[in-house]
């Protein structure tokens, strides 16, 4: 990273979730042209041809040559038909969820400005489509060799630098993780690599910290406000919207996440948001 960002322990960088979660480059189909949701995870794309205006706190356009930084969150993007993007998608944040980088609006920028982007972002688009040919889903459930990963690994690592480097040029500071209880800190790293078709026993994750449950859920509740359950139910839901809006079927999500039925999964759903998982899929929810 550049030298002026702030400097923490390798120890603490290591917390720092970073994942690529997928790359495409195509025309933005007809079910995306018009799009209403919550958006999770970080997302960046050069516009090839075409267009899109971006509306999150606030109204920004982009034509083609020009690279999109939606901010994380709620957002209403209207793409231009037959346009045509570069786009990656990555998780970035600390434990508990606060992301690396935050802004309040979409940050739009030529692409003659950071060029290396463009170059890097090609790099990893070519090796994606390579390894991964027709992927269109979550590249962490992608079957892979160990060489296929280190490769993955290496192309990624040089893009995220790069990344940071467009961040600070648009002076965008980076977050800090803040002071965690260690034994709550074990336990949300626990919980963010945890399958979500295991259980969640608060007694077991009390033990796990060497603590009461009631001990464990008042400093859960100090850090992020929330007890260690509801914090795994907001990802299981987190990670329900996402598949949900990259069109897996809903039954596939379902069992994923843990639900033995498709029914039990679309309660579960409507219960949290008020809608059937269709229906978020459509944009009516």
């Amino acid at each position: 990273m550049s030298s002026s960002f702030y400097q923490l322990q390798l120890e603490d960088w290591s917390r720092l979730r970073v994942e690529l979660a997928w790359v495409y480059d195509g025309p933005v189909e007809a079910a995306y042209l018009e799009e209403s949701s919550p958006h999770y995870g970080q997302s960046i794309f050069l516009i090839r041809s075409g267009g899109v205006t971006v509306r999150a706190d606030g109204r920004a356009e982009a034509k083609p040559g020009d690279w999109v930084l939606p901010r994380q969150g709620p957002r209403r993007q209207t793409f231009a038909p037959g346009t045509h993007i570069l786009s990656i998608h990555l998780n970035l944040h600390w434990p508990g969820g606060k992301p690396l980088f935050d802004w309040k609006t979409a940050l739009v920028f030529p692409s003659a400005r950071f060029p290396q982007l463009e170059v890097h972002s090609r790099r990893l688009e070519r090796l994606v489509g390579k390894e991964f040919p027709g992927a269109r889903q979550d590249l962490r459930y992608r079957p892979a060799s160990l060489a296929v990963d280190c490769r993955l690994r290496r192309h990624f690592a040089a893009w995220f630098e790069v990344y940071c480097r467009v961040m600070e040029g648009l002076g965008v500071k980076p977050s800090q993780m803040g002071s965690i209880d260690p034994r709550v800190l074990g336990i949300v790293e626990y919980l963010d690599h945890a399958s979500f078709a295991l259980p969640c026993r608060e007694g077991d994750l009390a033990a796990r910290a060497g603590l009461s449950i009631s001990q464990l859920n008042r400093l859960f509740l100090r850090h992020f406000g929330l007890t260690p359950r509801r914090y795994l139910e907001k990802r299981r839901l987190d990670n329900a919207l996402v598949q949900i809006h990259r069109s897996r079927p809903v039954k596939e999500i379902a069992y994923e996440l843990g639900f033995k039925s498709l029914p039990h999964f679309s309660a579960w759903f409507r219960q949290r948001t008020g809608s059937s998982p269709t229906a978020v899929r459509r944009g009516d929810g």
